[in-house]
């Protein structure tokens, strides 16, 4: 089941699904805060740093023009979505691993691309900004049972199947309101029904519930919205 294309960065690596067929179609995966990509307010807008292990990022773009888009998010039913953005476009100096926009206050995130539209690094600027991102990356990785085990053949992927190619990251939840362990995938399936459940950086239990033709979930706005 794919409830849209994967447009944004998913945290765990392809590295770890090892040779697992029908990978999941994703992004590369983006430096961002714990890669030493900050953001902070200057003088005349945000400035955005690239510090180790993020530097040698910094490297593709120095000197070259890049688009920087600085976004606000907005807290609808439970769930962060993205309200007004800003786009700078600039050629990054060659030296300083530094971006400096001239954005207004108020921004939650900035995300940079290359010319060529490929996504290079994003980050947060406030809690919000930080929560949004998190549960973004967190909730499209609901998708891996689906992905992975994508054959053709009606109903749900077995449990036994989608553990074997999920290659550690995901586990078999003890029944269809359990919740996985921290940094797990966690899968259940009675044959007819399926669910995909996952815990965010804070603890919140973010699921696709799926029964025929039914979905339920918590993170509708994550799935279907493409990140600025």
């Amino acid at each position: 089941m794919r409830l849209r294309p994967l447009l944004f960065v998913i945290v765990l690596s392809l590295a770890l699904l090892g040779a697992a067929p029908s990978a999941p179609a994703q992004l590369p995966q983006l430096p961002g805060e714990k890669q030493g990509v900050t953001i902070a307010r200057g003088s005349h807008g945000h400035v955005i740093r690239f510090a180790k292990p993020s530097a040698k990022v910094y490297r593709r773009l120095a000197g070259r023009r890049v688009t920087i888009r600085c976004s606000t998010v907005v807290n609808e039913s439970g769930n962060f979505v993205v309200g007004a953005s800003v786009v700078s476009v600039m050629r990054a100096p060659r030296k300083g691993h530094r971006l400096r926009t001239r954005t207004a206050r108020g921004t939650d995130f900035c995300s940079v691309r290359m010319r060529s539209g490929e996504w290079v690094a994003v980050a947060p600027v406030t809690a919000d900004g930080r929560t949004y991102l998190d549960e973004l990356f967190t909730a499209e990785q609901l998708d891996f049972p689906f992905i992975l085990t994508a054959d053709g053949t009606d109903g749900p992927p077995p449990t036994a199947l989608v553990l074997q190619r999920g290659r550690g990251f995901i586990v078999a939840l003890d029944g269809p309101d359990a919740s996985p362990p921290a940094g797990k995938l966690g899968y259940w399936t009675d044959g007819v029904r399926s669910v995909s459940a996952i815990l965010t950086a804070v603890g919140r239990r973010l699921f696709i519930d799926t029964e025929r033709d039914l979905v339920r979930t918590n993170v509708l706005p994550y799935l279907i919205e493409e990140p600025e």
